[in-house]
């Protein structure tokens, strides 16, 4: 197959410009496309290394893959390794869970298909994620697993004929990712092979055209090289992380690409010719490793410093970037390419054991976390899930109990992934004041009592009969026994909804009970009101059990690793509450009821603190982290003292 050196150079053009977005630089605002420029190259020499070997008649799809498995394991299962082995002790637990579950779909090159199903690309808690990027290697092995395949069977086909069907396929491909479909549906567009393949089935296009290049026409062939490298350029310099993409803002970094290629046959034009210089050639040659190893190192720093990157930390990380890719470029990369004994251990079945082994790394990470305390502290499923999914007694309930258990003083945690969240000031109080704690908590479920979620998705479907009923059923039942009951929900979800990236999800969150079914967040506020009402007179009135109401903490603007302020004003805090405080100044003055207010210890001054001593009050941007759980913890023990004043 022919080698064009320029091609190094455009890998080198596209990996920089995703590092450098990555990293946050305002000047590569589009660095995102160089995926892009990596999948137009990509199906240019698959499809050109494929046809080359079928004209020798020396084509199979075991030494295809042999060759790929060649190319792309040894290095992903280093990178691989290594990110989890530091992910174990810089993840929080319940990122740790959800890192040790992409290790799988990394393990199976179905990551793209994963991530799309749990996250946003663009959005801020994707940053966190150490193994996001291998969402593009997803893209390109469904591509491998499809694409020689069809060169196979259409390989005593006219070649005419062969262009035709790869040209109707890319241009249905492209149709779907700019139709009405794949504008409303922005995740599955960005992740999902069949938006994606049209650019890999530009570059195999043009393998089949390459030999039509003008390389002797030097005026025509430089001004079409430059041509290309401005569309390229000015794709990375003017898109944002708000252009919608792909679809047609795709197109600049796609055909621009392939006019750069187009040219580079034969080596003439003055592009070429830079992009073959022997340093820019080299960044190229290692592009693999700098792609593999960026993010994670970004991902996980992230993760450990807060408030965001100065130059310095930025500087400091590309180094460690170029580093550890020069290592795994010489010493992992390319024995396994070159070197005979290598390459005859890494078969198929061997490939396929590392990347299984890799899988059992994760599931015995998964099955440690379960077996200790730490998942009690904060996760999707957080501690208590075990409880309430049935009718419970005291004696059942010990299993989501915390605290002095043998205590004869009792109190309910009910509440959802915010009582989660405060787990740790729950247990350290219990302990100190000798109470036995029971937590009822769901994470998506409301502490109320007689509501549903109108999307049910997700937990939805747990947060009534199955759950709050129970709850409900439990509390009755065991009255002169529990003695305290904290109510602790993000309640300005269940007023406003699910609002992430300016948009409404469709997990709402909108709740309706039997009279009403909520279609917004209107219905979805008086809804919260009555049910809200009618728990608290429930408990505190009808049952007489002491009633403790949490306000919910300040939400950020944006994940706490990407929040570049110490604090926010106090006033938007007020202002976001202003709805939920209506409400529960309607029950404050009630005899057993105590509204806990977390605004007294946060927001000292006109603004709220975010940190204390450096350390992070937040986990993401609602939620408080174990260190913000601990701040609060005396908010917690006013409700112990009035308690015992009474």
């Amino acid at each position: 197959m022919n080698y064009y050196s320029a091609i190094d150079g455009l890998r080198a053009i596209a990996v920089i410009s995703v590092i450098l977005y990555h990293l946050d630089f305002s000047i590569i605002s589009g660095g995102y496309v160089g995926v892009d420029i990596f999948f137009v190259i990509s199906g240019f020499l698959i499809t050109q290394s494929i046809r080359e070997d079928i004209k020798k008649q020396n084509f199979s799809i075991y030494n295809f893959y042999i060759k790929r498995i060649r190319r792309i394991v040894p290095a992903l299962f280093f990178v691989v390794l290594i990110t989890t082995i530091f992910s174990f002790f810089i993840l929080p637990i319940n990122e740790l869970i959800e890192f040790s579950k992409s290790v799988f779909s990394v393990s199976s090159f179905s990551s793209n298909i994963f991530f799309w199903r749990h996250l946003d690309y663009f959005s801020a808690a994707s940053e966190l994620k150490p193994l996001l990027h291998t969402w593009s290697l997803g893209i390109e092995e469904q591509f491998y697993i499809i694409f020689p395949v069809f060169m196979l069977v259409t390989s005593n086909v006219k070649e005419k004929l062969i262009i035709f069907w790869i040209i109707i396929i890319l241009i249905l491909s492209f149709l779907i990712s700019v139709s009405p479909l794949g504008i409303e549906h922005p995740g599955a567009n960005f992740f999902l092979p069949v938006t994606r393949f049209w650019e890999l089935l530009v570059g195999s296009l043009l393998a089949f055209l390459i030999r039509y290049s003008i390389d002797k026409n030097k005026i025509l062939n430089n001004f079409i090289s430059i041509f290309g490298l401005i569309l390229v350029i000015s794709s990375i310099v003017f898109l944002t992380k708000n252009s919608v993409f792909p679809g047609v803002n795709a197109l600049a970094t796609v055909f621009g690409t392939a006019l750069i290629i187009f040219t580079s046959n034969g080596g003439s034009s003055f592009l070429s010719v830079v992009l073959s210089n022997k340093y820019i050639r080299y960044i190229g040659l290692i592009s693999y490793s700098l792609y593999l190893w960026h993010w994670p190192i970004i991902a996980l720093s992230k993760n450990s410093i807060f408030g965001g990157f100065d130059i310095t930390v930025k500087c400091l990380i590309l180094v460690i970037i170029f580093i550890l890719s020069v290592f795994t470029y010489m010493f992992v990369e390319q024995p396994f390419r070159t070197r005979q004994s290598f390459k005859r251990f890494l078969k198929i079945k061997n490939g396929i054991l590392a990347l299984i082994s890799l899988s059992i790394i994760s599931a015995s990470i998964l099955l440690y976390i379960h077996k200790t305390e730490h998942i009690k502290i904060f996760g999707s499923q957080g501690i208590g899930t075990s409880c309430f999914k049935k009718n419970e007694t005291l004696e059942s309930t010990m299993k989501c109990s915390f605290g002095d258990k043998d205590s004869k003083k009792i109190f309910l945690l009910f509440g959802d992934s915010h009582a989660m969240a405060l787990y740790p000031a729950f247990k350290k109080i219990a302990f100190q004041n000798g109470w036995r704690g029971i937590s009822a908590t769901f994470s998506g479920c409301p502490s109320l009592f007689g509501v549903y979620r109108e999307d049910g998705i997700g937990n939805a479907k747990n947060c009534t009969g199955v759950y709050s009923e129970n709850v409900k059923t439990f509390i009755i039942e065991n009255k002169k026994n529990i003695d305290m009951i904290f109510l602790v929900s993000r309640w300005r979800l269940y007023e406003k909804g699910w609002i992430k990236n300016g948009r409404l999800q469709d997990a709402t969150h909108f709740l309706s009970d039997t009279e009403n079914n909520s279609k917004n967040a209107i219905d979805s506020s008086k809804v919260l009101r009555k049910s809200f009402i009618g728990t608290v007179n429930k408990i505190s009135e009808e049952l007489s059990i002491m009633t403790n109401i949490l306000v919910s903490v300040p939400t950020l603007p944006v994940h706490i690793n990407k929040f570049k302020e110490r604090n926010i004003l106090k006033k938007d805090y007020i202002n976001q509450r202003q709805f939920i405080d209506k409400i529960f100044y309607i029950v404050d003055n009630k005899p057993l009821v105590n509204v806990l207010d977390p605004i007294n210890i946060l927001c000292k001054t006109s603004v709220c603190n975010v940190y204390y001593k450096n350390k992070p009050l937040y986990s993401d941007d609602n939620h408080v982290s174990r260190e913000g759980a601990l701040y609060l913890s005396p908010l917690l023990q006013e409700a112990f003292d009035k308690w015992e004043a009474k």
